[in-house]
Parts: structure tokens; sequence; C-alpha cells
């Protein structure tokens, strides 16, 4: 039986560029607060790790925006699924043609990391 063992929620931002998949993959790879590239992996202990990611799209159900592959690949273990649901915001801003800008938008993302592992894991006894 698997059980909750971290719960990372992240915000990620993309100002230039007006790329969803970088602000999602910023949302998303929250390891520098968590420390989640060296807790169930690095230990040795606990590879079979269940990692559910939620991320709000801008335009759900029209989630193809971003390659949810590309977005899960910023996670370093784990058996990975993820679940689009409506969320991410837009707003305007300054576009500026030297930093890749194809228009004023500054893209919001939200996004939430659920990893869980088998109740009898020692990590969740130490």
């Amino acid at each position: 039986m698997k059980k909750c063992f971290i719960i990372e929620m992240g915000t990620g931002v993309n100002q230039n560029g007006q790329s969803a998949a970088v602000a999602d993959t910023r949302a998303v790879n929250g390891r520098h607060r968590t420390r989640l590239s060296d807790r169930p992996a690095g230990t040795g202990r606990c590879r079979d790790a269940q990692l559910d990611v939620r991320r709000g799209a801008r335009h759900p159900p029209h989630s193809d925006e971003v390659d949810p592959a590309e977005v899960l690949a910023v996670l370093p273990f784990g058996q990975k699924e993820i679940k689009v649901v409506a969320g991410g915001m837009t707003v305007r801003g300054h576009a500026s043609d030297n930093l890749g800008d194809r228009s004023d938008e500054i893209l919001a993302a939200a996004a939430a990391v659920t990893v869980s592992v088998d109740s009898d894991c020692a990590l969740l006894r130490n």
C-alpha cells in the first residue's frame, strides 16, 4: 500500500518567449525546495515511488500546448503520472524582441507533485 511521503506545490513563470512548457516545468521542478532528488532514489530505498503531478493548464481540455513527457522529465525518479486541470494565468507585460518575445504575455503555471511510497518504506520511519 502506498502512503503519501511528500507533497510539493510549485509555481513557474515564463516572462519571455511565451512557452507554457517552460512555465510548467518550472512549476513542477521543486527539487531545490524539498530535496526530492536525493530522498527515495538517492538512498537506494523506495525506488517504486509513485509521483502524481497535477498541473494547471490555461485552456483545458486543450492541454496539448505542453507535452506531458517534457514536464515529467524534470522529475528524477519513480512511476510518474500527470493530470491536467483548469489553472494557470496569463498577464500582460512588455514584449521585447531582444528577449525572444512573441507577444507581451507573461505565463504563470501552478503544479502539485505528490510522492507516495510503500507503507513499509524505511524512509517513513526515519
